[in-house]
């Protein structure tokens, strides 16, 4: 699985948001990862509604 991120801003945040964001993004992209995962395989194990 691939996971890309793209952060848009307009003005200052555009200059100075990548700045901020990224570090912190890929900082926590791991866990956000391992979290998504579990929600996929929990997501194929349980029965389908409706």
């Amino acid at each position: 699985m691939t996971i890309e991120i793209d952060f848009a801003g307009h003005g200052l945040v555009r200059l100075i948001g990548p700045l901020a964001v990224q570090p912190r993004a890929r900082k926590e992209m791991p866990a956000n990862a391992k979290r998504l995962k579990r929600r996929l395989e929990h997501a194929k194990q349980a029965p389908a509604r409706g």
